[in-house]
């Protein structure tokens, strides 16, 4: 069994996974999950997400709306609850 990886660890294979496109999260969380698979360790769905929010509420990301429908992205509001 896989420990879970440090809060650090999570967090640059979050960013790694975001860093050059637009990803939706089931992308991040599979991307992720690998990499830290190759060191040994893993991850939850909640925990990558919060690593996901904490990097949005820190200013390191944005996350978007995008759509067939829109001829370009929609940079989305986050509201910490």
């Amino acid at each position: 069994m896989l420990a879970p990886a440090s809060a650090m660890i999570l967090r640059e294979c979050v960013l790694r996974a975001i860093v050059d496109d637009y990803e939706e999260f089931e992308r991040i969380f599979d991307d992720v999950r690998t990499w830290l698979a190759e060191r040994g360790t893993t991850t939850t769905r909640t925990a990558t997400r919060q690593a996901l929010e904490g990097l949005i509420v820190e200013g390191f990301a944005q996350a978007y709306f995008l759509s067939a429908d829109r001829s370009a992205a929609e940079l989305a509001s986050y509201v910490e609850c």
